[in-house]
């Protein structure tokens, strides 16, 4: 098995780097194991992800293992369990490092499941879409960020190109999965694999998402006609229950 290590760079933490040292020790410990080290430093992100992929296909690699650079806390034996989960697409958890930090494991609304990616964030972003179901384990999702990704090589063959298109104001997320759902590709995250966003993580976006809720109320920013001012007060009482 032959894997390609992409890791594009804009600024290199230390956070980030003591994450992809470990990272490093998961890769090599799983036997049989051939690495391919691709680094990219300040490549646009569109253009780092094809040239990943066009140097796995050069080098006849298997999969292609993604981790962005504000990305860290990889999970113990997190390569293993993406592995081991065989799909053709899969992401381990992350939240957004901004208001409302939400999970970046979406699914489209029942009425929009014939909507394009690229529609809906252009219409309302990732407000229109819903939080992938279910706690933890692998789950099927229509959209997900890349953060830290395993993909096979082999889908990149169904794909026409270009696999990644920079569109201000759309995320290559949306781009990409949205082609991999109309080529028969079904992305995937593993949820039982969070990660952390520059200092965003599954332990605190609920005390952040409360905080900074709680200065929009304030601030008269968020008000009773918005749908986040009830969740924001319904958290903050679950939380003093604790």
């Amino acid at each position: 098995m032959k894997i390609l290590l992409s890791c594009p760079t804009l600024e290199i933490r230390y956070e980030w780097f003591t994450s992809f040292m470990k990272l490093w020790q998961q890769v090599l410990a799983i036997p049989g194991n051939d690495i391919v080290f691709f680094p990219q430093h300040r490549v646009p992100v569109q253009l780092a992800q094809t040239r990943a992929v066009r140097m796995a296909i050069k080098n006849n690699c298997d999969y292609i293992l993604h981790i962005d650079d504000d990305i860290w806390d990889i999970p113990d034996g997190a390569v293993r369990m993406m592995l081991d989960a065989d799909k053709e697409f899969i992401s381990a958890l992350m939240y957004a490092n901004a208001w409302p930090y939400h999970m970046c494991a979406l699914v489209k609304k029942p009425e929009d499941k014939n909507v394009s990616l690229v529609d809906i964030v252009k219409e309302n972003g990732p407000y229109k879409l819903l939080e992938a179901p279910g706690e933890e384990g692998v789950v099927p999702v229509d959209l997900t960020a890349f953060p830290f990704v395993l993909w096979k090589v082999s889908l990149f063959k169904k794909l026409p190109e270009p696999w990644f298109v920079y569109d201000e104001g759309v995320p290559t997320d949306n781009y990409f999965c949205q082609k991999c759902l109309d080529h028969g590709v079904q992305p995937y995250v593993h949820k039982s694999l969070p990660v952390t966003h520059r200092g965003v993580s599954y332990w605190n976006r609920v005390y952040k998402f409360i905080s900074e809720g709680r200065y929009r109320i304030a601030t008269g920013q968020l008000t009773e006609k918005d749908p986040f001012y009830k969740v924001v007060l319904e958290q903050q009482h679950l939380l003093a229950q604790l």
